[in-house]
């Protein structure tokens, strides 16, 4: 589902994302691990072709991740930010319907049936909504167009444990439905709970892939690993 070759990004002397070489199967969950200011959302912002690389090149698909084709891309992939901002004064079924119009002429029914999925209340204001039911809103949102490949930054960041739980339920769903699935997360335990494989991630510089099944086999958690790697440095 996604390649990259020495992707990298630099600002002025600032190493942001160095050489990074990655693979995510079509089906992973993919989790993307490191301390603030690692690269994950560089990465990410460049996966998306938000940000233009320094160097290096990605697929996505197979297809390059290149200014012609993102239009193309965007079509396969459902973005959904830690802080996506939202029309507060609008309803939930208002403010899906609105951005599924992007995607079908007639998107009310599509919305209708999301918020039922999610749990979403469809006449209520989103201003009165809980920070968890914005960020199910949120998600609602970045697959309304049926993506293949859904990647969320920090999803469950501020959370409070009923939501965190709820945010990783649905991620389990998703899965079963045959998405492939970045998840960038602080949260260690959640990684471990809900992705396939994990990229522990410093100062630019992807330090090991692995899959959880391997960590398991090996009788090391996840948060040893990656405090193993992290204060090593070491590079795989």
């Amino acid at each position: 589902m996604i390649r990259t070759e020495a992707l990298s990004k630099y600002y002025g002397t600032l190493q942001a994302v160095s050489d990074l070489n990655l693979e995510i199967a079509t089906g992973e969950v993919f989790g993307f691990v490191g301390p603030n200011g690692a690269g994950k959302t560089t990465t990410i912002k460049m996966l998306m072709g938000f940000v233009t690389p320094t160097r290096g090149r990605a697929w996505i698909k197979g297809i390059e991740v290149i200014p012609g084709n993102l239009p193309a891309l965007h079509r396969a992939i459902g973005y959904v930010p830690e802080r996506g901002g939202m029309y507060e004064y609008m309803t939930g079924l208002e403010y899906l319907s609105f951005h599924g119009g992007f995607w079908y002429p007639k998107p009310r029914h599509r919305a209708e049936d999301l918020l039922q999925q999610f749990d979403l209340p469809a006449h209520r204001s989103i201003r009165t909504y809980s920070l968890g039911m914005r960020r199910r809103l949120l998600i609602a949102q970045g697959i309304f167009h049926d993506p293949e490949l859904l990647i969320l930054d920090e999803i469950t960041s501020g959370l409070d444990p009923v939501a965190r739980c709820d945010i990783l339920q649905m991620i389990h769903q998703l899965q079963r439905e045959g998405k492939t699935i970045i998840l960038s997360s602080h949260v260690l335990e959640e990684i471990e709970q809900v992705c396939t494989t994990v990229g522990i991630i410093q100062n630019g510089r992807l330090l090991v892939k692995c899959s959880l099944a391997e960590l398991v086999m090996t009788g090391k958690s996840l948060r040893d690993t990656f405090m193993a790697y992290v204060r090593g440095g070491i590079a795989c």
